[in-house]
């Protein structure tokens, strides 16, 4: 009798509830349940299958229309992933909040995998679909912003902007301008292991998988990660406090040490020597003591690459040597200027800037402001090449 009041629920689940989902956190130990198919890499396969452990339970916290939704992001189909990401989006938005909390443990994995997919329209509904979520679950994210934030930061300076914008946004959303270096000194850890480990460890064969991707979008993923973690190393540096930079500068000295990270400055894709170059920029504006230390591979890097006149290149690199004659007083003690600096200095004024002057000729008062005697002498000689270099070009 009693059965025909019973409050009924679609699809026959429990309503979600934040406070068993935390309850089958604690009883999984504090992390997030695993799924079948699932490590804890950034190649690892979607599968939300929930692992046998537990499997029942953490499975009926979760609403069954998310269930759905959830599985279709696994499909290999391009257009069923967008959708599913779409709907999930929508979902959040018109759901209730305890419902939406239900998905927290399961969002994490999710989302480092989705956000980072080949298809650039998925990435930019994927961050839309986190924006949804976040302003439906407001506090009820903290348990798991450590797991999250460094694909977020990576997001935030995807190359294809719609994408990076709603990265963005969802991350305004979630944090007001006071908190916001709160939430990055709580990670920050966290997102630097996620950033160095694809400068460092990943390839292009290790982010996708070779037998169901192909050679050139596997290269195309890996060289845009490659992209958005320098320019992920950037934004962190920019938005930490000056106490976070300082406990990471350790961290960042590992990266600097490595000899794979010197190499992306010659990369052949002018996209990640232009994120390197950025990226230097923020070293020596941020962490001037840790560039100092590092300015016997830092100065070559940058100065000896003067003559590189790609449009994307250009701006960064000639930043990057303000920086360097700026911050590092003895720079040039690490580079031949007469063998090395000037005959490329020369040769790039003689041709007017290979068609990139607009972007070179601002930046030529200030480098002669800083260069020394050491580097001029003899004035009158130095002064006539470049005069008669600069009205040849």
């Amino acid at each position: 009798m009693g059965g025909k009041n019973k409050q009924r629920t679609k699809g026959n689940v429990r309503p979600s509830s934040s406070g068993r989902a935390a309850e089958a956190l604690t009883r999984e130990g504090g992390v997030i349940p695993g799924f079948v198919g699932f490590d804890t890499t950034v190649n690892s396969e979607l599968s939300y299958v929930p692992a046998v452990h537990g499997a029942e339970e953490i499975d009926n916290l979760v609403d069954a229309d998310f269930r759905l939704v959830l599985r279709k992001l696994s499909k290999r189909d391009v257009v069923t992933r967008l959708k599913a990401v779409q709907d999930f989006g929508s979902m959040c938005q018109e759901r209730d909040a305890e419902e939406v909390k239900g998905v927290l443990p399961y969002w994490p994995r999710i989302y480092c995998k989705i956000s980072v997919d080949h298809d650039r329209r998925i990435r930019e509904a994927t961050q839309q679909a986190f924006e949804q979520l976040v302003l439906k679950v407001r506090r009820s994210l903290a348990p798991f912003l450590k797991s999250l934030m460094g694909h977020w930061i990576l997001s935030q300076c995807d190359t294809y902007t719609p994408a990076a914008s709603a990265a963005c946004q969802a991350f305004q959303a979630a944090f007001s301008p006071s908190k916001q270096p709160e939430a990055l000194s709580f990670c920050k850890d966290e997102m630097l292991n996620v950033l160095q480990d694809v400068l460092l460890k990943e390839t292009a064969d290790t982010l996708s998988d070779p037998q169901s991707v192909t050679e050139e979008e596997r290269e195309g993923k890996y060289v845009r990660m490659l992209t958005s973690s320098l320019l992920g190393v950037k934004r962190l540096l920019s938005l930490l406090l000056p106490s976070d930079r300082t406990a990471l500068e350790e961290r960042l000295t590992h990266l600097l040490n490595s000899g794979k990270f010197w190499k992306y400055g010659k990369h052949k894709t002018p996209q990640v020597r232009g994120a390197f170059f950025e990226m230097v920029c923020a070293l020596c504006e941020y962490t001037p003591d840790l560039v100092q230390a590092e300015a016997a591979r830092l100065c070559p890097a940058v100065l000896l690459s003067i003559d590189d006149t790609d449009p994307i290149v250009l701006p960064p690199v000639w930043e990057a040597v303000l920086h360097v004659v700026s911050t590092i007083p003895d720079c040039w003690t690490h580079v031949n200027a007469k063998k090395g600096f000037l005959p490329k200095l020369w040769a790039l004024l003689k041709e007017g800037g290979k068609g990139m002057a607009k972007s070179l000729h601002p930046n030529l008062m200030p480098l002669l402001s800083k260069l020394p005697q050491q580097v001029t002498d003899p004035t009158l000689d130095f002064l006539t090449t470049f005069f008669s270099s600069l009205i040849q070009g």
